[in-house]
């Protein structure tokens, strides 16, 4: 607890997915957040031993301050990987962007999101503001996967069920932000009094203090060279009580929605396709590629495919950390800014947000988004069981 012992209100990141099959109840009714408590310092992650830690904007998104303006030039909506999952000091493709439009940047990618859990983002948050472009961020390891979870939620049902539901969440932000805390601050004692009973009251903040590095057994395995020992691509996340038809039927429905209703405002609705180690290291093509690809083709939204750009490099698995697994390193980071900016970039003098200069990162005293910390275990009863 060491920020808070600093008289830091800090609170973890809370993902969607963590409360889809149990939302929270707010004066009786389920209520499903799709960011996490606003104007907090959030601590976010810890890939390889550092806390990552940024300061949550005025609806709980990864922004800075001010960013809710009618208009944008640019919305981003998509999972960690949108969201800068442990990419510190301005690296993220979003922060590397962002300096580049006049008109505005806001990053509304949350960590585990899918497909549908964007289609709620971009109906109760981009839509009021109608920006000049949405770029819709995918992730092939595991967007599908998460779709096929997300559709045995009931609170995210109903947007692809009903087109004129909503959940009025930005005038709720109040109402949200008490009912995460209580959330937060329930799962944080559950976690401490499992941690007293395992280990005992009296070794709690050496068990707290003493492992230098927190990884996941999925990491370990990973750097031992024990997963991924398929002959093709496992869809281990991949709901098996919904069939592969219906995914593709939402996923369908989701993407036009999204193209229809950007559309109507005079927006401009584009599609990433980020790639996954596994297509590198292991030389598998997923599944799902060219249905997903056909689909948005279909549609006629402009797609910017990212595999293209990462085996030109030479070396794309070089793009990840230790070459094995997890989000891009700041180097793959700029490559994704990079192809999104050739292709949305308006030109000189264009109203709806110019680019200001060719993509990088923040100089320095301008890094706006996520940054580390040595917290280390202490800070551990912040990331409650299922957060670390």
């Amino acid at each position: 607890m060491a920020l808070r012992a600093r008289g830091i209100p800090a609170y973890p990141s809370v993902h969607t997915n963590l409360l889809l099959a149990d939302p929270l109840s707010i004066d009786g009714a389920a209520v499903l957040p799709l960011s996490g408590i606003r104007n907090v310092t959030t601590v976010f992650c810890n890939e390889w031993g550092k806390y990552y830690l940024y300061e949550s904007d005025e609806y709980g998104f990864a922004n800075p301050p001010g960013q809710y303006l009618p208009s944008p030039a640019v919305v981003l909506v998509g999972d960690s990987f949108t969201h800068g999952f442990c990419m510190p000091d301005g690296r993220s493709f979003a922060e590397v962007l962002r300096p580049q439009f006049d008109g505005g940047l806001l990053n509304l990618g949350m960590n585990g999101n899918g497909p549908l859990t964007e289609l709620a983002t971009l109906r109760e948050y981009v839509l009021p503001l109608k920006p000049h472009r949405v770029v819709w961020v995918y992730y092939e390891g595991n967007d599908i996967e998460d779709l096929s979870v997300e559709l045995a939620a009931p609170v995210l049902l109903r947007y692809l069920e009903d087109p004129q539901f909503t959940q009025h969440l930005m005038t709720s932000q109040t109402e949200v932000d008490t009912a995460l805390r209580r959330y937060v601050e329930r799962k944080i004692d559950e976690e401490l009094s499992r941690r007293s009973h395992r280990f005992g009251t009296g070794a709690l903040s050496e068990v707290a203090d003493g492992l230098p590095l927190v990884l996941k057994l999925w990491h370990v395995r990973a750097m031992l060279g024990l997963v991924d020992l398929d002959d093709h691509w496992p869809l281990h996340r991949y709901d098996p009580s919904v069939s592969p038809r219906r995914v593709e039927a939402a996923f369908g429905k989701i993407l036009r929605e999204a193209r229809d209703r950007t559309r109507a405002w005079g927006g401009e609705l584009y599609f990433v396709y980020l790639p996954a180690v596994q297509r590198f290291s292991r030389g598998w093509e997923h599944p799902w590629r060219e249905k997903v690809l056909h689909a948005v083709q279909s549609l006629g939204v402009p797609i910017i495919d990212l595999v293209p750009a990462f085996l030109a490099t030479g070396d794309p698995v070089g793009l990840f950390p230790a070459r094995r697994f997890g989000h891009y390193t700041a180097e793959g980071n700029k490559l994704v800014a990079d192809a999104i900016s050739r292709r949305i970039a308006p030109a000189r003098g264009d109203p709806t947000g110019r680019a200001r200069r060719a993509s990088g990162p923040l100089s320095k005293g301008e890094s706006t988004g996520v940054r580390t910390t040595d917290i280390g275990r202490s800070e551990a009863s912040l990331s409650f069981r299922g957060m670390l």
